[in-house]
Formats: structure tokens, sequence, C-alpha cells
């Protein structure tokens, strides 16, 4: 059964993020993930109603919970 990971995301530092957004996509295609969704700070989401604005949003599918359990795991515990 798959399983996901929904976050939401303030960038307060864009330059600094840059080597994660990176690095992060393979990361996540090695344990079988993969986005589906991922808007960006600017122009790709609209509030339709209610409040507060949403910050940067993203929602991975994994296979199952084992994949995302490896993943999520720190490198030294893999």
């Amino acid at each position: 059964m798959a399983v996901y990971l929904i976050g939401e995301i303030e960038v307060t530092d864009p330059v600094g993020l840059e080597p994660y957004r990176t690095a992060v996509n393979d990361t996540i295609a090695k344990y079988g993930g993969r986005f589906l969704v991922r808007t960006s700070a600017v122009g790709s989401k609209k509030l339709l109603e209610g409040g507060p604005e949403p910050k940067t949003i993203v929602v991975v599918e994994f296979p199952d919970a084992a994949a995302f359990d490896l993943w999520s795991r720190p490198a030294f515990h893999r």
C-alpha cells in the first residue's frame, strides 16, 4: 500500500536550499518514491478560500511504509 509524505514548507533561504533540492530527487527515487505535487514559491498555487496563503507544498508517494522508513532514516542508520 502506498504511503504519502505531505509537506508545507516555508523557504527562507532559497540559495541554501538549492544543494538539498538538487540531491533530494535521487534519494527519493532510490527508494521508489516520486513527487506528485511540488509547487514553487511563485505562480503555481492559488488559494481558493480561507487562509493563510499556503507556502511551498510537496506530496511524495512511496510504494510502501518500508520504503518510506528507509528513505526517512538518517544515512548512518541505513
